[in-house]
């Protein structure tokens, strides 16, 4: 058992420190090399969990359904890029179940960590990179821009008003399961937000004078109801970073030097429109859904020599998440190993 888990944990770090220095140098996880990888890790996998580890097979498997669901359910909501998702289910096929129970049980899906882990890393990178930007940027000065507190207070209303309800509910149907998944309720909470901010109909004055009426009613039964006020203040904060951080989002480079996968910003399309050239992009979303394919590029390489070309193009700055979900399973496995306290 010790020498197959030796073996999953050495694939881990090394395919870690790997895929990290690929998506840093050109922006991507290359398909051929984590297919190979995993194909190794499954073969390994039922080695381990077929004749070693079998008492552990069962937190396997629900976790991996788990975290596959959530990951899905990321990129459907174009959080992270499916390159992101295909190293998550990676790294769950290295990590040995066994290190899930080493410290006690966690939940139904312990790798949950990874992802939160992943996340804070995320976070705490983006902010010190906002605020060392603020101070570095010449152009840059403060103030508040009303536009921004006032969609932050509606998006906050929104999302609130919504996750009390759902939480509520499901409190009151499952309410052990709650009490022992708190890190899972948190992102689940986290994801139905931006999925809330995402579509309109859930903006809808009828169904919001409606869910209204429904936490009011909710908060006067106190076993009814969910009081994990830690999801708002996540919330907050994340609502807080994306509306301080957005003015750093963007980078203007070479249009010679644009490359498949890169988004651009909404500002250069305007430009695109009055070309001539075939192929430009029509719009662009500024996230995972308008990454630029081949065509788009050469394109957009042929309009720079056009009459409305330009030669720089302004584009949203990628933050390479493969190195913080790495961190997040190494922390993870140090962590449940008793390596880190």
């Amino acid at each position: 058992m010790v020498v197959l888990e030796s073996l999953l944990l050495t694939i881990l770090f090394l395919s870690c420190i790997y895929f990290s220095y690929f998506d840093i140098k050109i922006g991507k996880i290359q398909n051929k090399y984590i297919l190979v990888l995993s194909i190794l890790s499954i073969f390994l996998d039922i080695l381990y969990y077929g004749v070693y580890a079998q008492p552990y097979l069962y937190l396997f498997l629900i976790n991996g359904l788990v975290m596959a669901i959530i990951s899905i359910l990321l990129y459907a909501l174009n959080l992270w890029a499916a390159g992101d998702s295909k190293l998550l289910i990676f790294i769950l096929l290295t990590i040995p179940a066994r290190f899930y129970v080493t410290k006690g049980s966690i939940g139904i899906a312990p790798a949950i960590y990874v992802i939160v882990i992943a996340f804070i890393l995320a976070f705490i990178y983006v902010s010190l990179e906002s605020i060392v930007m603020s101070f570095t940027k010449k152009d840059f000065k403060y103030k508040i821009d009303v536009s921004h507190v006032i969609s932050f207070i509606k998006s906050f209303f929104f999302c609130s008003i919504y996750l009390t309800l759902v939480n509520s509910i499901l409190y009151y149907i499952f309410k052990m399961f709650m009490a022992t998944n708190g890190i899972l309720i948190a992102i689940a909470d986290l994801l139905l937000a931006a999925v809330i901010y995402k579509f309109d109909v859930f903006k809808n004055k009828v169904i919001l004078v409606l869910v209204t009426i429904f936490d009011l009613l909710i908060l006067y039964q106190r076993d009814f109801t969910f009081n994990n006020y830690v999801i708002y203040i996540y919330l907050i904060v994340l609502l807080l970073l994306r509306n301080y951080s957005r003015k750093f989002n963007y980078s203007e480079i070479p249009t010679v030097d644009l490359k498949p996968g890169m988004i651009l910003s909404t500002t250069i399309i305007p430009n695109f429109l009055l070309s001539r050239v075939k192929g430009l992009p029509k719009y662009s979303t500024e996230d995972m859904r308008s990454r630029l394919t081949e065509e788009e590029v050469a394109s957009i390489k042929r309009w720079e020599h056009s009459k409305y070309g330009k030669p720089t193009v302004v584009i949203v700055r990628k933050l390479p998440f493969a190195i913080f979900l790495s961190l997040g399973a190494i922390i993870f496995i140090l962590f449940r190993m008793g390596v880190i306290i």
